[in-house]
């Protein structure tokens, strides 16, 4: 066998006895390996690879190209499993590398069962009916999975490589590679190296990895390169706010961490806190609440348990539910400090800060912008409740095992089973509850101005409803802010930031709680109108009819209205005899009024007296 000889899509063939044992020790430490390391898709040499894992043996290329007796056999058996996932199994298992197109669809969920199968037998009966096809790089290492297509392009040339950091040299793994103008492409391994078929060596390949300058290199008829990548300087330079001023991120050494507003604005909810739950390190977030306009949230820094002091554009205001009801499309940064960075702040710091910077104007022309998302909210899982024909033979059952005699006669459990009128079911989740509620905000902003006079202006509006069917919780929020900055002279400057909010927040009298409490206490052999007559609602033996109670017009209303208004001056004075110094102070003007309507009805419950077939009114 020469040394030319190298892994391809036709049958394996025989080998000497020594081969063979050599092969199959392979695959033995490969599968023993499987759990334990994490491998990710990319191209690896087979030569190499059968020498890491044992050189003592004489080493050669598998040759599946002979058609001989078949000797790398493969066993599997999946079910509902991602194809990417047993791809990647195979492959371990072969020491070959796997590639993909960016195009193909490797989420799909496959199940496939096979005993010593052949291992393209195995291939081919798991991409069938797929729409993907595979091929094999020309040295014959490589396995390249891609979308299907009518017309055969073959990759005519390997090309390999390594990536580094340009400064400290490291290897960079994990960068993406791509053939330009086309879905061929790859990644480089933990090494820093890649190995890739392409159509030609005259190529340009586009490399690009987070934190890193993308380059696009022309190929140029060599087999090998070596490309190296440039930190991406401008991120490294973003202005962090520390206490009273700002610093480069690359001079931050406290424990600062920050977000901005495109970070922000990845998820949608009424509280900026949620809307900022999981992105900023050291920051705790547990939501008590999910009721719309409910704004009751832990917030605390590093676990401390402590509310952090909260910095709004210069000021301290508020606590953790002003800082929730702020509008996130207004915001610019939110720096959080938890170390003695925040001692400037005082004994107030002493579980931390949180400042927020809002957006201010920029010179230019006037730019105008909006945004809007509507959507749908549901529950992630309901448990179901039992049927009345189910309540009612396990009721019969305890009942027969605690003292001997039915519940029910066997002609009113039969009644139950077939759902005779009289005996119907209730589910009383789906009586009172929608299996979505809407969310929808817009917001809208004017942005300009000159050299002296710069402002942003701002306006917006969310509404979230609640999972009742009677639309009885809501929540709807409307914004304005205005931020405008003079230049008055060459060295005095002058900023009025301005905002005012407006929040209703509707929800039935009774308290969610008993509401959804009665979904799953009250027996599914009751019903919430007596007779179906809408007129007489009914008692239950829970006490808690949820259709009944989650009916404003019937118990009564809780409105609940917040109007706050925000202002401040920030007068600054750079000093010309010295640069860098400035004076800076800010005068503010805040006022918040609440307003709460409660209105509580009494209403009957009824019953039906079977003797007379009258309505017995109860008083709630």
């Amino acid at each position: 066998m020469s040394d030319n000889d190298t892994f391809s899509t036709e049958s394996p063939g025989k080998g000497s006895g020594m081969w063979y044992k050599a092969v199959m020790s392979a695959i033995i430490i490969s599968l023993m390996m499987f759990a334990g390391e994490s491998h990710a898709f990319q191209s690896s040499d087979l030569l190499s690879q059968y020498r890491h894992m044992n050189s003592s043996t004489p080493l050669q290329y598998i040759d599946v190209e002979a058609q001989e007796e078949n000797k790398y056999l493969v066993s599997l058996d999946i079910k509902e499993m991602r194809l990417a996932d047993v791809l990647e199994s195979l492959t371990r298992q072969m020491k070959v590398g796997l590639s993909y197109d960016s195009e193909a669809n490797l989420n799909q969920p496959v199940s496939i069962k096979a005993d010593n199968a052949a291992f393209f037998d195995v291939l081919n009966q798991l991409i069938e009916g797929t729409g993907l096809e595979y091929l094999v790089s020309p040295n014959k290492n490589t396995l390249v999975i891609r979308s299907g297509r009518e017309e055969t392009e073959e990759l005519q040339q390997t090309l390999t490589g390594r990536v580094t950091d340009a400064q400290t040299g490291e290897a960079l793994p994990g960068v993406n590679i791509v053939v330009e103008g086309t879905t061929i492409g790859t990644t480089t391994n933990s090494d820093g190296e890649f190995e890739m078929g392409v159509p030609s060596l005259q190529e340009t390949l586009q490399f690009s990895y987070i934190g890193y300058v993308g380059i696009e290199i022309v190929i140029d008829g060599r087999n090998e390169i070596h490309v190296e990548l440039s930190s991406d300087i401008q991120m490294l330079d973003d202005l962090i706010v520390v206490g009273y001023g700002t610093r480069k991120e690359t001079s931050v050494v406290s424990a600062v961490s920050s977000i901005n507003a495109e970070a922000i604005q990845t998820t949608t909810n009424s509280s900026l806190a949620q809307k900022i739950q999981g992105k900023i390190p050291g920051l705790q977030i547990r939501q008590n609440s999910g009721q719309p306009g409910n704004f009751d949230t832990n917030i605390n820094i590093r676990g401390f348990g402590g509310s952090p002091l909260y910095i709004i554009d210069g000021i301290p205001r508020g606590g953790s539910t002003d800082f929730q009801m702020l509008n996130p499309a207004d915001i610019e940064s939110i720096s959080v400090l938890k170390d003695a960075s925040a001692a400037i702040y005082g004994v107030r710091a002493g579980h931390g800060v949180i400042i927020v910077t809002t957006k201010q104007g920029v010179e230019g022309r006037a730019q105008f912008s909006y945004s809007g998302t509507y959507g749908f909210q549901s529950p992630t899982n309901i448990p179901d409740m039992s049927t009345a024909s189910q309540w009612a033979q396990i009721q019969n059952d305890a009942a027969v095992f605690g003292t001997g005699n039915p519940f029910f006669s066997r002609e009113i459990l039969q009644n139950y089973i077939d759902g005779a009128p009289g005996y119907g079911s209730t589910n009383w989740y789906k009586a009172t509850m929608k299996n979505r509620a809407v969310q929808s905000s817009h917001n809208i902003s004017a942005s300009g101005g000159t050299e002296r006079l710069r402002y942003h202006i701002s306006g917006g509006n969310f509404i979230e409803q609640g999972l009742l069917k009677t639309d009885a919780i809501n929540y709807e929020r409307f914004s304005l802010r205005t931020n405008v900055t003079a230049q008055l002279t060459d060295q005095f400057e002058a900023t009025v930031l301005l905002r005012g909010m407006l929040g209703n927040r509707d929800t039935p009298v009774d308290d969610f709680f008993n509401i959804f409490k009665g979904t799953r206490s009250t027996l599914p052999i009751e019903s919430p109108y007596v007779n179906g007559n809408t007129d007489y609602p009914s008692v239950v033996s829970s006490e808690l009819n949820p259709v009944v109670l989650s009916d404003p017009s019937v118990t009564g209303y809780n409105e609940h209205q917040n109007k706050s208004f925000e202002s401040s001056i920030n007068l600054k004075y750079n000093a010309p005899f010295l640069e860098g110094l400035a004076f800076q102070g800010i005068l503010g003007y805040d006022f918040n009024t609440y307003f709460n309507k409660i209105l509580n009805k009494s209403f009957n419950l009824y019953s039906l007296n079977s003797a007379t077939g009258r309505f017995n009114p109860h008083l709630q």
